[in-house]
């Protein structure tokens, strides 16, 4: 520091590309001089410090490094705590998940019977457990007749709580893709609903419109889930606009009880990383299937509920 305020204050120039010590002044510099036998020993006490020194910074770094990386291994977690069934605990007086699928199941073969929904391709999943305690899935179409159950067991990730079931992403929601527009079907002068294109309208868990469409044929609606499925894959945020064009870039979600949303969305925010690794092509992207066929783990509604507003606390907690 003796050193480093004399050169400080020693130097001149207005630029910094053009400030300079003169010869001069550097002669002029105060040192305090030790007998030579101590400068020696003094030499070499630093020598034998300084590898302590550089280790302490590594040292130093990496802490640094997981410092900052400890809030997303937290949130990660969390979210793997909540699909498990491990962040609250079970309520034997909650009505089981299979009471809230088949109901879900009901629902969907009046959509398909009054013509609001496409009937699945190959019938409604169900995954049960067979007497051998495997895990086996059917497929049911609109008429009821059963498919030759096959078993999945291989495909089961974890276990889970016995009031739980295993699902398929697709007997649980709606999902809409987006298709783009031409460049004259939108504009930038506010004119229409907003034109959602991508990654760049999502920013911190929300959504920015910057385009906008007269002419909208996806239409995604209020408190839709949206998800974005090529370039920048798994960006997530709910759709806060009454009414949105989405791009062929994004996807949005509708679960058929709604209820089931936050733990949807918790789901997806748990596999994302899992998600990204199935994109294909050189502006990476997803296919629907990727979404609709994951198995995801159903908690009973109410524990749904519970595990939502748990991780709420706890993601505040963590930022």
């Amino acid at each position: 520091p003796l050193g480093q305020r004399q050169v400080t204050n020693s130097a001149s120039g207005m630029a910094a590309s053009q400030v300079n010590i003169s010869q001069e002044k550097m002669k002029e510099y105060l040192i305090p001089i030790p007998p030579l036998t101590e400068q020696s020993r003094i030499v070499k006490r630093v020598g034998d410090l300084m590898p302590l020194v550089e280790e302490y910074g590594k040292l130093e770094d990496a802490r640094e490094a997981l410092d900052a990386a400890l809030p997303d291994r937290l949130r990660k977690s969390v979210l793997q705590m909540a699909v498990q069934g491990k962040l609250v605990p079970q309520d034997p007086a909650d009505e089981p998940a299979s009471v809230l699928l088949e109901h879900i199941r009901e629902q969907r073969r009046e959509l398909v019977a009054e013509k609001k929904m496409k009937a699945p391709k190959g019938g409604e999943s169900v995954i049960f457990r067979g007497s051998d305690g495997r895990r086996y899935e059917k497929r049911m179409d609109a008429k009821g007749r059963e498919s030759e159950p096959i078993c999945i067991e291989d495909e089961i990730p974890f276990e889970i709580p016995d009031s739980w079931e295993w699902a398929r992403l697709e007997s649980l929601i709606v999902l809409l893709s987006g298709t783009d527009l031409k460049p004259t079907q939108y504009n930038d002068k506010n004119e229409g609903i907003p034109y959602l294109t991508g990654a760049s309208n999502f920013v911190n868990g929300g959504l920015i419109e910057n385009r906008w469409t007269a002419e909208p044929t996806r239409i995604s609606n209020k408190g839709e889930l949206l998800f974005t499925c090529k370039g920048t894959v798994g960006e997530m945020a709910i759709n806060q606009f009454d009414a949105a064009h989405i791009a062929r870039q994004i996807m949005a979600i509708t679960p058929c009880e709604y209820e089931m949303l936050p733990y949807i969305t918790l789901f997806l925010k748990a596999m994302v990383e899992d998600i990204k690794s199935h994109a294909k092509g050189v502006i990476p992207g997803i296919e629907r299937n990727t979404l609709l066929a994951r198995l995801i783990p159903v908690p009973p509604l109410a524990e749904q509920n519970r595990i939502a507003e748990k991780s709420a606390e706890l993601f505040n907690e963590i930022a």
